[in-house]
């Protein structure tokens, strides 16, 4: 649904389609993040849950810092 509601944003030509399409696009994502950590903890141990999920954390932080130095550089 994130994917769609991605390419449905690209093709929008009115505030009001864009606004819907985001609106779907948001339905779809919010349940990345959850499933991505879920995805973590199954797939490390117990000792190493805390590293995976600090490493995990690290991106979601450092990407948009990044991105936002990128774009102003």
């Amino acid at each position: 649904m994130f994917t769609v509601g991605s390419v449905l944003c690209g093709t929008a030509v009115s505030f009001p389609q864009m606004l819907f399409y985001r609106v779907l696009q948001g339905i779809g994502g919010g349940s990345l993040i959850p499933v991505s950590q879920a995805i973590l903890r199954e797939s490390f141990s117990k000792e190493e849950q805390g590293m995976a999920m600090a490493i995990f954390g690290m991106g979601v932080v450092l990407a948009p810092a990044i991105d936002r130095l990128w774009a102003a550089g």
